[in-house]
């Protein structure tokens, strides 16, 4: 059996604190309610509100976004009109009579894995990749300059014409974003969208920790946690395209536990180009924190490819707080010439690491040994698409000191199919699927649970108006619980510098089996436990008077009913979650981005936060009033870049009576980046003026941490080109040059070919 979700160390540093559940709040006697929850929820990681204005997606066709399951990595430019199957990770389970359906591919998919895997027909070898290349008449090569490199992060820009790209419901942070700031982990990335807090395994939006974290159709959200953890450390930073957000909503298309959000993490594909690109990372920091990774992107054929791995270690920053990760992920693509696609991912993570404790129930023995392997098959054709994905979590907790050994296994795994064809003034989409999960542990037998779901939407294109409405419903039937309902709606208008989009939507959450059925060292089991009910309305404008700056503001008023918290008898260091109350999370983000010269760009975003308690009218714990975030970013040369960033939180409430409270904080961060052509030397250092600050649990937050690496990023590329014969006309001389650089000014040769052949042989 197993602790709740332990503290996870940070992708490039010491045990950063996961984020915590919004709804937790310590309490008056004789229970005490903690946020976040007990021994093993509680995470050391600083609320990260790096902010930035985040680029509002072009206009696109109503629900013309695939879904996040269904965006797996081999989504075609060609086949990005239609959405995708929708899936989301699996929130409800599958009956024990059900466990049949945990082979839940569907005909459709077995089709055309068929039609993926079988040999080519001459109607496929011309779509099993782009034609032959015509060669030059008269080209000649040239020894000392290689073809255009792929485009690099530095390089980027917005998303490709012809990919996929979001709704003005949905916020884009692009490549070329990602690449400016200088960010190293990818939690500062995804913080670079306003209204999102993410840490080194946590994204909160505004205030909301029940968010679906997708890598293009992979789900990353970590089935045995009992909060909501996110895998964050299968991303590979450099392999990013652009981030998808949806704030306040995601029940439609993503299903249960999305009532906060959704985020989507687009990735790379090579089968634009013949070029073989990849980039390695290493760096080292104080706390003996070390870290490598490494990723590449190659074309085989007619198939895109992608391979990565990582490793992490750190001694953390107090006793037993030390980790150590690796993970490793592959993913394929190919597009069909009729317009089919085919894609298909796994990733695998494992951690070790110590578990401090509460301060004053410390745990200095206790130890936990997490693996998680997820992945997603995605085949779409035209207006059809059907997803498959899964995702299983194994967490093992240890403790010499007081004879624990507890295990917990839970697997995930879903199918779903998904239409979408024009109708009237806009688009109809249809979708049904099915997902499933079972779990088991030293604590309890074997368990599985269901849901089936079917949804159906509607968008009109106002002829009279720049409007947009859409509107939709997802009915889930639960084998476990109360059967649901996901209602959205929203009407969005564009018109010229402006932007602005109202939604609304109705979402539940499930309990965990963590919650109901496994007993830790800090938590007892409460098989009683019911849905929580979200619904959100939020209003946000976007205004981008000229193209170097831009302004946005969004009002959200957020309710929850039923809200699951980890309650705590005092003088006791043993909890269990329970449905309390209605909560209200209601506020405002404003942000801005301006860039007044190339050189410089400054960024600053304000969160106003409202959250309390309905049920007695304090407000929740562990929730600050005011967030302010201001950065400011410099590239006085063309090789360096520098970055400065300040974060102030107000104070916070430790107590659900609202007699204790912590102190307001301003933290510090600088980032600096020197490039030497294929070799980039980068700082990255938090907390730079050492402040002693602590969590509303009361754990010590960690102190300055920095750290120093280099990247080096590359591209291997063939470059043919032939010329006619002066002695033999029909033939053509050919000559065939391997590149191995990261920028075609100074290429590398690693080989050269030349040959005669005939035209129609070229």
């Amino acid at each position: 059996m197993s602790h709740p979700q332990a503290p996870r160390a940070s992708h490039a540093g010491p045990a950063l604190r996961r984020g915590s559940s919004p709804a937790a709040s310590p309490g008056d006697a004789p229970f005490r309610l903690t946020d976040p929850p007990p021994l093993a929820d509680l995470h050391v990681t600083t609320p990260n509100l790096k902010t930035a204005t985040g680029r509002q997606a072009p206009e696109a066709p109503a629900l013309s976004r695939p879904p996040a399951a269904a965006l797996a990595a081999g989504m075609a430019p060609a086949a990005a009109k239609a959405p995708a199957a929708t899936m989301a990770p699996v929130t409800a389970k599958a009956p024990a009579a059900a466990k049949a359906p945990a082979t839940a591919v569907t005909l459709a998919t077995a089709l055309a894995l068929a039609l993926v895997l079988a040999p080519d027909s001459p109607a496929l070898a011309q779509a099993g990749g782009p034609a032959p290349a015509t060669l030059p008449e008269a080209a000649e090569p040239v020894p000392n300059e290689a073809p255009e490199a792929p485009s690099f992060p530095e390089d980027a820009g917005p998303p490709r014409p012809g990919q996929p790209v979001s709704d003005d419901t949905r916020t884009i942070v692009t490549r070329a974003e990602i690449a400016a700031s200088k960010v190293v982990k990818i939690q500062d990335a995804l913080n670079l969208a306003p209204g999102v807090a993410a840490s080194s395994s946590s994204v909160a939006i505004h205030g909301s920790s029940k968010v679906l974290v997708f890598l293009d159709g992979t789900p990353l959200n970590d089935p045995t946690s009992s909060w909501g953890g996110i895998n964050l450390d299968h991303i590979s930073l450099s392999q990013v395209d652009y981030i998808e957000v949806i704030k306040d909503a995601g029940g439609l298309h993503y299903g249960q536990d999305a009532t906060g959000g959704v985020v989507v993490i687009h990735t790379l594909k090579s089968a634009e180009s013949s070029a073989v690109t990849g980039q390695a990372r290493v760096w080292a920091g104080n706390h003996n924190v070390r870290h490598a990774d490494a990723d590449l992107l190659a074309p085989v054929g007619s198939w895109s490819l992608a391979f990565k791995a990582g490793w992490d270690l750190t001694d953390g920053y107090k006793l037993n707080n030390d980790s150590e990760r690796m993970r490793g992920g592959v993913q394929a693509a190919r597009e069909f010439a009729n317009g089919a696609t085919f894609s298909a991912a796994v990733d695998w993570l494992q951690e070790e690491m110590g578990l401090s404790g509460l301060p004053s129930f410390p745990t200095p023995h206790a130890r936990m040994l997490t693996t998680n392997v997820a992945g997603t098959a995605a085949v779409k054709y035209r207006g059809l698409s059907n997803t498959f994905f899964f995702n299983r979590g194994d967490v093992r907790n240890t403790d010499t000191s007081r004879d624990l050994n507890q295990r917990l296994t839970v697997t995930e795994y879903g199918d779903a199919v998904f239409w979408e064809t024009p109708l009237g003034p806009g688009d109809l989409a249809l979708g049904a699927g099915y997902e499933g999960s079972q779990a088991r542990s030293s604590e309890f037998e074997s368990k599985s649970e269901s849901t089936v779901h079917l949804l159906v939407a509607q968008s009109a294109r106002l002829p009279f108006a720049p409007v947009t409405l859409r509107a939709g419903v997802r009915f889930n039937i639960n084998s476990a619980f109360k059967n649901s309902w996901n209602p959205e709606f929203s009407a969005s208008f564009r018109h010229g510098i402006l932007e602005a989009v109202y939604k609304f939507s109705r979402g539940v959450n499930l309990p965990s089996f963590q919650q109901r059925y496994n007993r830790s060292s800090s938590s007892a089991p409460n098989p009683s436990l019911g849905l929580e009910v979200a619904v959100n309305h939020s209003l946000a404008v976007t205004v981008t008077p000229r193209e170097d700056l831009s302004l946005n503001a969004t009002a959200f008023w957020n309710n929850l009913k039923g809200r699951i918290n980890y309650v705590r008898p005092l003088n006791s260091g043993v909890g269990r979650y329970e449905n309390l109350g209605s909560t209200v999370y209601r506020g405002a983000d404003l942000g801005f981005a301006w860039k007044p010269v190339p050189e410089l760009e400054l960024k600053a975003s304000y969160t106003y936060l409202d959250a309390r308690d309905l049920d007695i009218g304090k407000f929740l714990t562990s929730q600050s009033r005011d967030s302010i975030t201001a950065e400011i970013v410099a590239k006085p040369f063309e090789t360096f870049t520098a970055a400065v960033k300040a974060d102030y939180k107000s104070s916070i409430f430790v107590d659900r009576g609202n007699t204790q409270k912590m102190s307001s904080r301003t933290l510090w961060s600088v980032r600096a980046e020197k490039s030497f052509g294929d070799l980039t030397v980068f700082l990255d250092a938090d907390n730079v003026f050492d402040k002693e600050y602590y969590y509303v649990d009361g754990l010590l937050a960690p102190p300055r941490f920095y750290f120093m690496g280099v990247k080096y990023s590359f591209w291997a590329r063939r470059q043919t080109a032939a010329h006619a014969s002066a002695r033999a006309p029909n033939l053509r001389l050919v000559t065939e040059r391997y590149y191995l650089t990261s920028r075609p000014r100074a290429p590398i040769i690693l080989g050269c070919r030349t040959g005669l052949l005939a035209p129609g042989h070229l």
